[in-house]
């Protein structure tokens, strides 16, 4: 690992270690523990391959961090990559339907490797997910802190629903994805690029309700 220590930069970069692997960079902050988030993200990449689970590993960590409002500032409140999706009520939020084996997917390289987040954890098998798929090698930041508390999960409705009447009284989808998202700070391009993940993979009505 290499650690940075250069005068005047702040105490949390210079504690960042990078690390390089295939053109993909990974930055590991000081909160994080290197070697196992080493180890996790090699399971992690063997679990997609040999269970070609990228489609509902890239829904977990986008449905974890989908919670996020840039209007609040304090953490947990203001959601985010949190780790609380693997929590009640949060798990049984109607747009988390089916993910629960998607979690059962990621536990038992949560208890090999406890140092790592469950934050951390859901985001490196997304991103992983869009990788191995033929996707962007992105990088990522590693350190993300767990919520633990099931009174400091998100509350429903930060998600965007799946189909009309939609729960926020927007008259069609484009409103509907507007009020989400511009919570998040996304703007309309972002918004269809983002929602253009949906193509992978397919919807399946014992997990989403959708689907045939």
């Amino acid at each position: 690992m290499l650690t940075r220590h250069t005068a005047g930069k702040s105490k949390v970069s210079q504690q960042r270690g990078l690390h390089r692997s295939r053109a993909r960079v990974v930055v590991v902050c000081a909160a994080a523990n290197a070697p196992q988030i080493t180890a996790a993200k090699a399971d992690v990449e063997a679990l997609i391959r040999n269970t070609h689970s990228n489609p509902i590993l890239i829904r977990l960590g986008w449905h974890d961090a989908g919670t996020h409002n840039k209007n609040i500032s304090e953490w947990p409140k203001s959601g985010g990559a949190t780790g609380s999706i693997r929590l009640s009520p949060e798990i049984g939020h109607g747009a988390n339907a089916g993910l629960q084996g998607a979690l059962d997917l990621i536990e038992p390289i949560k208890q090999k490797h406890p140092a790592v987040s469950y934050a951390d954890l859901y985001q490196m098998a997304s991103a992983l997910g869009v990788e191995l798929a033929g996707g962007p090698k992105l990088e990522m930041r590693y350190g993300r802190v767990d919520v633990n508390d099931p009174a400091e999960c998100a509350p429903e409705g930060n998600l965007p629903a799946a189909g009309h009447p939609f729960p926020d009284g927007s008259s069609g989808p484009g409103e509907h994805l507007r009020r989400i998202f511009y919570r998040m700070g996304f703007n309309d391009q972002e918004i269809v690029a983002l929602s253009g993940a949906h193509t992978l993979g397919r919807s399946r009505p014992e997990r989403s309700g959708w689907g045939k």
